[in-house]
């Protein structure tokens, strides 16, 4: 398990099977986030478009 922190909300959130680009979901806040380094882990919000689906 790998520890991210949200750049949404700063929560600290654990991700599991961290590679470049996947998609997560933030627990506290719900916001889409994409990972964009995995060492040290890097998290990126990304806006969501009405109709848009998650990876």
């Amino acid at each position: 398990m790998h520890k991210g922190i949200c750049p949404a909300c700063d929560a600290s959130i654990e991700i599991e099977g961290v590679y470049l680009f996947k998609h997560v979901r933030c627990p506290e806040c719900d916001a889409l986030l994409e990972i964009i380094e995995e060492n040290p882990l890097e998290l990126k919000e990304i806006p969501e478009e009405e109709g848009e689906e998650e990876d």
